[in-house]
């Protein structure tokens, strides 16, 4: 076991997040979801700033590709995860009705 910063870290805590997103499906899907939560905060933060980063030579994403086409990719990257997550709670909610309905 190694500590460190107060926390100590074992082997089997590191095998048993490897072996949650290698086997549990929802387990990798909210780490997806969460890495493109912040993809999308990472391109946003930088869209006030286009001004000052093109000024200072700075080549972000929003001065590449201008603010406006990041903040549509953007929204659009979050209306399709949005969307995943709805379609999901629903399938599971539905799952759950039936499993109820279906053994009583």
């Amino acid at each position: 076991a190694a500590a460190i910063g107060g926390v100590t870290a074992t082997a089997t805590s590191a095998t048993s997040v490897l072996g949650c997103l290698m086997n549990d499906p929802r387990c990798w899907l909210s780490s997806l979801y969460f890495a493109v939560f912040g993809i999308v905060i990472a391109l946003m933060k930088d869209v006030p700033d286009v001004k000052g980063d093109a000024l200072s030579n700075v080549r972000t994403f929003s001065v590449r590709w201008g603010p406006q086409s990041v903040f549509a990719g953007m929204h659009r990257l979050l209306t399709v995860l949005f969307m995943g997550v709805g379609i999901s709670f629903v399938k599971g909610a539905t799952t759950a009705a039936l499993a109820l309905t279906s053994s009583s």
